[in-house]
């Protein structure tokens, strides 16, 4: 959750902090556009129960961009409202998972309280457009100029991804040369034992990928990758693609399996009533706040 102090900071501007507070949860774009424009009533049901529970709504710059991809800005608009109707229960998020497991090590050793998931050059964009607003912070504007301004975001997203990508090959690659380099990776998996499942869920994620050979890795995967780690990490519920919930719920009967008990978000998506079956049960969040 979103919290402005009442004082400025010593340059004048406003001050601004972030809580990750629960029920926390991840939407991927479809589900962003199913409670903003196809199913009103359930976004008011999400709306409702979020908000009573005291929970937040994860964000990060890989939901701009991918509404940068739109070609009717109505769709973005509309998204860009609902976010806003949250406010200030929300929290940016950085979603490359790499970054995150670095900084997890400073929360166990005690070093920070700050979620190592927070992305603070977001969060203070956030900040500086509330300013300009009279105080009233909105993340309308974001996503009309990602829309605006998406053929130059778009290769951007496709270095990211193409990154990854690059990754993945050389990992395919050790497995090929190297005997055994895939007993020695599905050991990483087994013994990834941390307060938080970033770290488990990439490397199981990432085992599993490298060994369909079928499956034709595409830029599209490797973002979706990003949107399903951290965000299954840090959040309670994610609301994300069949296929993908589908790879989340393996992942996470491969942790359980191997007495990996770091904490995992329950994956969701459109079939088997999941949106249903999600609104349910973040309806019957106990009424508090907690911080992560």
């Amino acid at each position: 959750m979103i919290h402005f102090p009442v004082i400025l900071g010593p340059d004048g501007r406003l001050l601004v902090q972030q809580r990750l507070t629960h029920p926390a949860v991840y939407l991927d774009t479809w589900a962003h556009r199913h409670f903003a424009e196809d199913d009103p009533a359930a976004g008011d049901r999400f709306r409702t129960a979020l908000l009573r529970a005291g929970g937040t709504l994860v964000l990060s710059d890989l939901n701009l961009g991918d509404f940068a991809g739109f070609a009717d800005i109505r769709h973005v608009q509309a998204v860009g409202r609902f976010i806003d109707s949250l406010g200030p229960h929300l929290f940016f998020a950085t979603f490359s998972p790499f970054p995150v497991i670095d900084r997890e090590i400073a929360i166990m050793v005690r070093q920070t309280d700050q979620s190592p998931a927070g992305d603070a050059a977001m969060l203070q964009l956030y900040a500086e457009a509330a300013q300009m607003r009279n105080g009233k912070p909105s993340v309308q504007e974001w996503f009309a100029a990602v829309h605006t301004d998406r053929a130059r975001l778009k290769p951007r997203l496709d270095g990211m991804a193409q990154a990854f990508l690059a990754g993945v090959k050389a990992l395919q690659q050790r497995f090929d040369a190297e005997p055994g380099f895939k007993n020695s990776a599905r050991r990483d998996v087994e013994t990834s034992h941390r307060p938080r499942s970033t770290q488990a869920l990439l490397r199981a994620i990432v085992f599993r990928l490298q060994g369909d050979r079928k499956l034709q890795l595409t830029t599209n995967d490797a973002i979706d990758v990003m949107h399903c780690v951290v965000p299954s990490a840090y959040c309670d519920f994610v609301l994300v693609d069949h296929s993908w919930c589908v790879r989340l719920s393996d992942a996470r009967e491969w942790l359980d399996a191997a007495g990996i008990k770091s904490h995992s978000a329950e994956p969701f998506s459109r079939r088997d009533e999941g949106v249903t079956r999600f609104l349910e049960l973040l309806e019957a969040w106990p009424q508090q706040q907690s911080a992560a």
